[in-house]
């Protein structure tokens, strides 16, 4: 616990229990973002989820955060607005959006087929389109 008060996380109150400070919160909702998107199926089930925001100038920093956080999380961008992602992540949408008050701006769209995806299942490791002709 001293540990965790020393770096900023926790902070003793009158009673003498331990509650969590604003950037505990913070550190413990990234955590659960991370978490959240760890959660991988063995199958793809060939679907994308795309993740499209529109963030206002004035709020930059906000935005850029959110492009640096869905990057770190493994999106690859398709447009600077526009990330994609091949696993369920609506859970992981709803953390970011409640975290960076984000709740008019940020959409989650499933999507069945994207044209010409080949160099997406290459980078994500999944399985190539079966051609017939």
């Amino acid at each position: 616990l001293w540990r965790l008060e020393a770096r900023g996380l926790l902070q003793c109150n009158r009673r003498g229990t331990y509650v969590l400070t604003t950037r505990g919160r913070n550190v413990l909702a990234r955590a659960q973002l991370y978490e959240a998107a760890a959660k991988k199926p063995r199958r793809w089930d060939g679907k994308w989820r795309i993740v499209s925001f529109d963030v206002w100038e004035t709020r930059r920093g906000v935005r850029d955060e959110l492009r640096a956080t869905l990057h770190n999380l493994g999106f690859i961008k398709l447009q600077h607005s526009v990330w994609m992602y091949p696993y369920e992540c609506e859970e992981l949408v709803a953390l970011l959006r409640t975290q960076l008050r984000l709740s008019p701006a940020l959409y989650y769209i499933v999507a069945e087929r994207i044209d010409r995806d080949d160099a997406f299942r290459i980078h994500f490791g999944l399985p190539r389109k079966k051609y017939y002709g």
